[in-house]
């Protein structure tokens, strides 16, 4: 019999589960010391009574009973949650992600520690949810209400962080857009305070207005290209160079001049992320399209080693 299952029939070592609560889960897990789903099932029960280290110790007990079990890992993330062990809780939730876990409790301890105004701890099971891929419409409101909350007592700092996190994940929120672009706005960021409007109406384009249109296309490469402007001169190639991408893929060429535009841009953007061959198709490609223009055809004559500088 284990040492854990020694002591929660009776025996005295080191004074743990004294008291007579989960009486039950106890002699679950006495009868059956390798069942990880009884020790679970005490964990819970122990963090019910407020009893935070012996629901830890049993819920470490389940991972050690069975390691290969994520649950085990995801209960006693929640146990270290309960008693502020954030950091040991942190790394447990790193293990949970990397498996997928699919768990709606996190996003239910986030509302139970807003109802007490624990924002903190509410901001972690948030992002704990979205970091599982277990997330809906009502957490990313929760997570932009809690920002705004943030914002509004001068958090400006953990407002930003969790308001570009909703963004990234729903651009559509001209809430979350809004307040974004007020803080990028104050600290001077306005290139990126633009960028964030092009992400929302090429949302906008995609979804809302997506009709078979030329003019529409247009909109939606020009846009692309603009925003791809803007990640150069962030420095986010790597950004800058999946929106052109896109833009040429929108078009097919059909409108040459935009083609042209994109492709020169994707070509310095490929040269300046080292990759010289696929500038090169870039600038072939323009020449195709314009063979008058001259700085596609000088690319294109010099030698590869002399393409990108």
């Amino acid at each position: 019999m284990l040492l854990w299952a020694a002591a929660l029939v009776g025996l005295p070592i080191g004074g743990l589960y004294s008291q007579p609560t989960c009486a039950d889960p106890r002699a679950a897990v006495s009868s059956s010391p390798e069942d990880e789903y009884a020790w679970i099932a005490l964990g819970r029960c122990l963090l019910s009574a407020g009893l935070l280290e012996d629901a830890i110790e049993a819920l470490r007990q389940a991972v050690q009973v069975a390691p290969g079990n994520i649950q085990t890992y995801d209960e006693l993330g929640i146990a270290y949650v309960r008693a502020g062990l954030l950091r040991e809780a942190w790394e447990l939730y790193r293990r949970v992600q990397d498996h997928g876990l699919a768990t709606g409790v996190h996003q239910a301890l986030a509302e139970e520690y807003l109802n007490a105004g624990e924002w903190e701890k509410a901001e972690i099971e948030l992002r704990h949810t979205i970091a599982l891929r277990h997330y809906d419409r009502s957490t990313l409101d929760l997570c932009r209400d809690l920002a705004l909350r943030y914002l509004a007592m001068g958090n400006r700092t953990a407002a930003k962080s969790l308001l570009t996190l909703v963004f990234d994940l729903r651009p559509e929120d001209q809430r979350t857009l809004e307040a974004l672009q007020g803080l990028l706005f104050e600290e001077g960021a306005h290139d990126e305070a633009e960028a964030l409007q092009l992400r929302y109406l090429i949302h906008q384009y995609e979804t809302r207005y997506a009709i078979a249109s030329a003019q529409l296309r247009r909109e939606r490469i020009e846009t692309r290209i603009r925003l791809a402007e803007l990640y150069v001169k962030l420095g986010r190639l790597e950004a800058a160079a999946r929106v052109l991408e896109d833009a040429i893929e929108i078009n097919g060429d059909v409108d040459v001049p935009a083609a042209v535009r994109a492709r020169l841009l994707l070509a310095s953007v490929y040269c300046r992320l080292g990759r010289s061959e696929q500038a090169r198709r870039q600038w072939e490609r323009v020449v195709q399209l314009e063979p008058s223009n001259q700085e596609a055809r000088e690319q294109v004559g010099r030698p590869e080693g002399e393409r990108c500088p």
